[in-house]
């Protein structure tokens, strides 16, 4: 099915108006065929696709495009999409454009695998680490480098998150230490970086290295949860002791009132942070 340009329109604009209209004709998991010009897509895909890829593409307008895709997965799109190429998910994590980062946790909270292998046997979130691979034509479509390995980062927190596993990233052997450690050696190497097109040094950003620490972080404790119970609520559980005994005083007043709490009320807030 060739999408109208007028519907081709309301989905790069938001046009929620106009994409209803078409739901109500039409079944969303049809396979539709798209100019890939204005989505810089595969011509043919689905229309959560051609939304995510669009929320995704750092070339575009800042418009919001979340409501069509609340409103797609609401009339029953396939999330998976096995059997059809690249999944929603692993588009999200491309992680290029201003709502990146909104789109991964929407399709997420849908119910998406954020383990499931395809787009040559990639996670999700081996998917975002590739992503760190910026090139000198994606770099001129943003104002920093920084912009795009920063919702990178924020990309890998939210799959973390939500469980995403480190090991088999890139088919079965390749975690994701050795994925972001590959792309760390290509950038640094100036042959390398010419011939992979690496816009950047990777290890002179500093959103890289926060992506490789909690990398690490989680792998050491075992899961994120894991991650910020040892990062986060032990230093604060063990602060409070000292302060109910006298041994530290805070001057920040959010921190006093924590530490004024109860023991229980005092874990149920920080059960809400180490989310």
């Amino acid at each position: 099915m060739v999408l109208s340009e007028d519907v081709q329109r309301a989905a790069f604009e938001g046009d929620l108006e106009t994409i209803t209209a078409w739901m109500a004709s039409n079944d969303v998991n049809d396979t539709v065929v798209a100019t890939p010009h204005r989505f810089n897509a595969n011509s043919r895909s689905t229309l959560l696709k051609l939304i995510v890829k669009r929320a995704t593409n750092a070339g575009a307008s800042q418009v919001s495009v979340l409501p069509l895709a609340r409103a797609v997965i609401a009339r029953g799109a396939d999330l998976e999409l096995s059997n059809s190429g690249c999944p929603p998910l692993h588009l999200a994590a491309e992680s290029r454009g201003y709502e990146s980062v909104a789109m991964c946790s929407l399709l997420i909270e849908a119910g998406a695998d954020v383990n499931q292998k395809a787009y040559e046997s990639k996670t999700p979130l081996g998917v975002a680490l590739d992503s760190l691979r910026v090139t000198p034509e994606e770099l001129k479509l943003v104002s920093s480098a920084s912009s795009l390995t920063r919702t990178t980062l924020e990309v890998v927190c939210v799959l973390l998150r939500a469980g995403a596993s480190l090991d088999g990233v890139n088919g079965t052997r390749w975690s994701a230490e050795q994925v972001l450690d590959l792309h760390l050696k290509n950038s640094n190497r100036s042959w390398n970086r010419q011939r992979l097109s690496y816009a950047i040094r990777l290890s002179d950003d500093e959103n890289v290295h926060a992506i490789l620490y909690l990398l690490h972080g989680v792998r050491a404790a075992g899961s994120w949860r894991g991650f910020l119970n040892t990062r986060y609520y032990q230093p604060l559980a063990r602060l409070r002791g000292l302060a109910s005994r006298g041994h530290a005083t805070t001057e920040d007043r959010l921190l006093a009132s924590l530490f004024a709490l109860p023991h229980r009320p005092f874990r149920i807030v920080l059960s809400f942070w180490r989310h």
